[in-house]
């Protein structure tokens, strides 16, 4: 009897919270009544707060956030998904599991996913060592409200470039094809959809979702081609343009710049 219960009370949360359109199998009022106390207990649940129960890491946790509010690429949507994070942890450790908590988390994702820097979240969570907690409440909406999740990590041995030019002095101008090193991307991709809702005669809609983040770091790459890239060690800037560099060990399409150190002060006593 409780599979069938706990079976049904997940197709309701479902229906209710990620409108999947989902209806419960047919059963007794009692089956119903029972179904109907658990999720109000669940509803009736405190929430976790933010805050992790190691002094040093709670410590670090408001470093973290302090620094981020105050940080010029400053992401709010991911400090957001963070707390959100931390609050479910609590819960974890010092309640229970808290159902509307990871339903919260579900709904962030689909709705503000696209504005997080998931860089950053791995960042803290490593640097909290949550990650296997964090990845934990990932689980759950993967298992119990069927969201998706594919995780890739592919090495590209074959970078075949085509017509490159290189140094005149290997005695030629150009490549015809050259093997031009190798490549590693890897990344995530989060899927969720809803049922069939706004059935309007026969007219019908499901919304699909995906949240993903890809990464690649250059390996090697061949010395004729870093330096057809890179071209010659001195840069003569240009306004509204900036650097073609290709550099091992960073992404391929990385911007790079110069350091900025100030404008020089003006007065007679310097500068005559």
């Amino acid at each position: 009897m409780m599979n069938f219960i706990q079976r049904n009370i997940f197709i309701q949360l479902r229906a209710n919270k990620f409108h999947t359109n989902e209806h419960m199998e047919d059963m007794t009022n009692y089956k119903k009544q029972k179904i109907a106390n658990i999720m109000k207990n669940m509803e009736d649940l405190p929430e976790g707060e933010v805050r992790l129960s190691n002094p040093i890491l709670n410590k670090r946790l408001n470093k973290v956030m302090d620094d981020e509010r105050h940080a010029i690429d400053t992401s709010i949507e991911s400090l957001d998904l963070l707390r959100i994070i931390i609050a479910n942890i609590d819960s974890i450790m010092n309640h229970c599991i808290s159902i509307k908590g990871i339903i919260k988390l579900g709904n962030y994702l689909r709705t503000k996913g696209d504005k997080v820097d998931f860089v950053k979240i791995d960042t803290w969570l490593s640097k909290l060592h949550i990650q296997r907690i964090a990845q934990f409440q990932g689980s759950i909406l993967i298992q119990l409200f069927n969201f998706e999740i594919d995780i890739y990590d592919h090495l590209t041995t074959d970078m075949v470039l085509e017509n490159k030019p290189i140094s005149s002095a290997n005695g030629f101008s150009s490549l015809a094809k050259v093997n031009g090193g190798e490549m590693r991307n890897y990344g995530w991709e989060l899927n969720f959809s809803t049922g069939w809702f706004a059935k309007i005669g026969k007219f019908q809609m499901k919304l699909r979702g995906n949240i993903a983040q890809n990464f690649n770091e250059i390996e090697e790459m061949n010395p004729l081609m870093l330096a057809a890239i890179n071209g010659s060690d001195t840069y003569e800037p240009i306004n509204f343009s900036w650097e073609p560099r290709a550099q091992v060990g960073n992404a391929l399409g990385s911007i790079y710049g110069l350091h900025y150190l100030g404008v020089y002060r003006y007065d007679y006593e310097h500068n005559g």
